[in-house]
């Protein structure tokens, strides 16, 4: 990949032109949920979220099993902009993703605690909003109550702002959820 090959990531990519066109039942609560104030953008980032977890790993969703969990801008000073939402999604016992896609070197349903632990072990590697994700989702004893959670959970749209530490950059992401 282009980006970020060799990371840890989430099934996803950018929305189609067709999204937006996509039919989205209840499409109001979904602006609410999403924090957007106009239909097309609740259908393009709901329909773009069942399309790419389909692409990628073969799992075929409802749009009405998705729950938001958070949105993140890539910071200003990064050359390639990304603007994220992340969905939580709980499947049947025994469903496995498959790399239908190509784009990956492996597959797996991974606890968030465990991946962390091995990112922190430097077995691999996460960007810092995959990172902040398995560390909220982490505290969670199962994806249902995960799921559960994001009932009552605000999205707060988190665009990290930087400073410099010698050579370092901090990326300081201010609140989440």
């Amino acid at each position: 990949m282009a980006f970020a090959a060799g990371v840890v990531a989430f099934p996803g990519g950018g929305v189609d032109p067709g999204d937006a066109e996509v039919p989205l039942d209840d499409v109001a609560t979904w602006m609410q949920r999403l924090g957007v104030d106009d239909e097309a953008s609740a259908r393009a980032h709901v329909a773009a979220a069942v399309r790419e977890l389909a692409e990628e790993t073969g799992v075929a969703a409802d749009p009405a099993q998705l729950a938001p969990w958070a949105h993140w801008i890539t910071p200003t000073f990064e050359e390639r902009r990304f603007d994220t939402w992340f969905f939580l999604l709980t499947l049947p016992a025994g469903l496995s993703p498959e790399d239908v896609s190509g784009e990956t070197e492996g597959v797996a349903w991974v606890r968030p605690a465990d991946e962390l632990a091995r990112a922190d072990a430097g077995e691999s590697v996460v960007m810092p909003p995959t990172r902040a994700m398995l560390t909220e989702l982490a505290g969670f004893d199962t994806v249902a109550d995960a799921v559960t959670a994001t009932a009552d959970r605000r999205i707060v749209t988190v665009q990290p702002d930087w400073e410099l530490d010698g050579d370092d950059v901090i990326l300081i992401t201010g609140g989440g959820g």
